[in-house]
């Protein structure tokens, strides 16, 4: 019964396709950055664990996003080992997303029973993600692997589901190719959310960014 939620996620990751990855040292920044993606219609947001403030800024985004944003799924991404895992995870993520292939932290779904997504760059990899019990890998970094390694992987392994991430960017070429390839969805950081939209405080045109993008990327997994 426990492992549904895992599964649940992995079909609302899959469903809305896009996954923004974020962090702000403010959260309230990160929080109107977050209400942007909704309003585009985001339903998957990845925070990373970049800054000293990450657990108190993921506490307060948890927050916002129970009382606004009630269709999303909040995870929490480069995580390395399963003890900083649970500090988020008292907060209520979703999913766990770590850069790297950490075996140890396969307790996040073996005990916690919550979603992990290891980070994967080659076949053994991904592999022995598999063998742990990974029911999604990130890869990582994408822009390194191309999606011509995907789709080698999805050949020999058909049924991995897959989420590249990386110097992926919001273009209709770029998302036809990677989920062409075979992608379960996709992340999207920097490309996706501009150090310049932030700094300018520009929601209204994240949000315009963030829709033309999820347009792209519905438009590119049909075609």
């Amino acid at each position: 019964m426990a492992y549904q939620n895992i599964h649940r996620v992995i079909h609302h990751l899959e469903e809305h396709s896009l996954v923004p990855v974020f962090y702000h040292d403010d959260a309230k920044i990160a929080c109107e950055v977050v209400r942007s993606c909704y309003e585009a219609g985001v339903r998957s947001f990845e925070v990373t664990n970049r800054g000293t403030n990450a657990p108190s800024v993921f506490a307060a985004l948890r927050e916002f996003v129970s009382k606004n944003c009630p269709e999303m799924v909040l995870g929490i991404g480069t995580i390395f080992s399963y003890q900083t895992a649970m500090e988020f995870m008292r907060s209520g993520c979703d999913f766990v997303v770590s850069p790297a292939l950490v075996p140890h932290m396969q307790q996040v779904q073996s005990a916690s029973y919550t979603l992990w997504i290891p980070g994967c760059a080659t076949i053994s990899e991904l592999t022995l993600a598999h063998e742990l019990g990974a029911r999604m890998m990130k890869v990582f970094p994408a822009h390194a692997l191309t999606p011509e390694f995907l789709r080698a992987a999805k050949s020999v392994m058909p049924t991995l589901k897959l989420m590249p991430t990386g110097g992926i960017e919001p273009t209709y070429d770029h998302l036809r190719a990677w989920f062409g390839a075979g992608a379960s969805c996709i992340g999207l950081g920097a490309q996706l959310i501009s150090k310049e939209v932030i700094a300018n405080r520009d929601w209204k045109k994240l949000e315009s960014a963030i829709g033309r993008a999820i347009a792209l990327a519905q438009e590119a997994k049909i075609s």
